[in-house]
């Protein structure tokens, strides 16, 4: 599918034909009409698969799907990406107390769900985010070591590299840890809670249930049991590394990438830590940041703010790899490495073979077949929210193709943010 708007913004994907005509004829209605629809729409559904009655609808509060994030949340998710071609994400319903609430936002949603950019007078950018957390003060007394890092943006292709990086017998790869920014578990398990971010959580409880061997719900008693026990976060990395009992526990969080003081947070309580840093042509950054609606996911809370999606994306591909960039003039040459996504999917083997040698590992051809084998990416049950890329379940080999960039047109404001860097990564970006 092709979308051309008056801007020259094209996209090479989009909703399947039945929930692109449904969502058409929801918005050749006015906005009374396609909230009433939606609202009629969502009971509908809810009342099949909670076997509510109407009364319980009426008072049915849709944040209650969020805990625990399963198969409640699971079933609302994939109907409105099956029925609408809309994908939401947890936070988004941190303030929808009701079903008449959620199908208003809903409906306003529809209709900015293919955005195209602002013009150049865009809203003025602040760099003063709305998830304010404050870096944590005490370091810890011995620095954790066997630890490493990939840093990246988001929709840069690093779910990808964790799996393939998990493929190898000496390395524990799990998805996203989101654990730098604090400084123990309980302000962690407190600030996502606080700004309905709780489900970022779920990578470490994915890395525990692997590692202990134990299904989910023991999984997160463990993880809840640490919080309540105080447990810092350098003894929550030191005691998954000797679990692992591998060369390597790699935290793949492209958001410790938001800011630099997070990314100096991993020298302040790892030793020796290794630092891979995935790098992707910023253009098929931007299209699938939007295409995915990763601006309703970060929003301001990372510190960009700007009301023209595009123009977050690129604020975000420019500042979050800027400050990978200054943060590795003070990291030695031999803990620091930078990869290209476009070499990850156009030369799988050489490239991975140059990361092993990094970490000083062997080379395993394992290593580059990502789909061959379930590693924490939710094979099977592909409609359950994941810490990575949501679509990565969904496909089944590597794909040359997504290296590919010249389908994809931006209008000379956003090319204007990224261009420089995208040079110095040795990207071409039209003038």
């Amino acid at each position: 599918m092709t979308i051309d708007h008056a801007a020259d913004v094209r996209t090479v994907a989009g909703p399947s034909s039945k929930s692109a005509a449904r969502r058409q004829r929801l918005l050749d209605l006015d906005i009374g009409q396609r909230r009433d629809a939606l609202n009629a729409h969502l009971r509908q559904r809810l009342r099949i698969w909670l076997l509510a009655d109407d009364a319980t609808l009426d008072a049915f509060d849709p944040r209650r799907l969020l805990d625990p994030l399963g198969k409640d949340w699971a079933f609302l998710a994939h109907m409105l990406q099956q029925d609408f071609g809309l994908r939401l994400y947890p936070n988004e319903l941190h303030e929808m107390d009701s079903i008449e609430a959620l199908a208003s936002y809903l409906s306003a949603e529809l209709v900015a769900s293919v955005p195209a950019p602002s013009a150049p007078t865009a809203p003025a950018v602040s760099t003063e985010g709305a998830w304010v957390w404050e870096a944590p003060g005490a370091l810890p007394v011995d620095r954790v070591t066997g630890t490493a890092f990939v840093l990246s943006t988001p929709r840069s292709g690093s779910t990808l590299l964790r799996v393939m990086l998990e493929g190898h017998s000496n390395l524990f790869a799990p998805p996203e840890l989101w654990l730098l920014p604090f400084a123990t578990l309980r302000d962690r398990q407190q600030q996502l809670r606080a700004t309905g971010y709780e489900y970022l959580g779920l990578g470490l409880q994915q890395a525990v249930g692997a590692l202990w061997e134990i299904d989910e719900t023991a999984a997160a008693a463990t993880v809840q049991a640490w919080v309540e026990d105080g447990r810092t976060v350098a003894d929550t990395l030191r005691q998954l590394v000797a679990r692992a009992d591998r060369r390597w526990l790699i935290d793949k969080t492209p958001g410790y990438s938001s800011r630099i003081e997070w990314l100096q947070q991993a020298e302040r309580v790892c030793d020796d830590a290794r630092y891979v840093f995935l790098v992707r042509h910023p253009f098929p950054v931007i299209e699938s940041f939007v295409r995915m609606r990763f601006h309703r996911m970060i929003g301001s809370s990372l510190g960009v703010r700007s009301d023209d999606p595009f123009l977050l994306a690129a604020l975000v591909w420019e500042r979050w790899n800027r400050n990978v960039v200054s943060f590795f003039e003070s990291i030695p040459a031999d803990r620091r490495l930078q990869v290209r996504y476009e070499d990850l999917v156009s030369e799988p083997a050489d490239t991975m073979r140059a990361v092993a040698e990094f970490l000083g590992v062997p080379f395993e051809s394992s290593m580059t077949s990502p789909y061959a084998t379930n590693r924490m990416t939710f094979k099977g049950t592909k409609h359950l929210i994941t810490t990575g890329d949501p679509n990565f379940a969904r496909r089944d080999r590597l794909d040359p193709r997504l290296s590919s960039w010249d389908h994809i047109h931006l209008p000379e404001h956003i090319r204007r943010v990224v261009r420089d860097l995208a040079a110095q990564f040795g990207y071409q970006v039209p003038s």
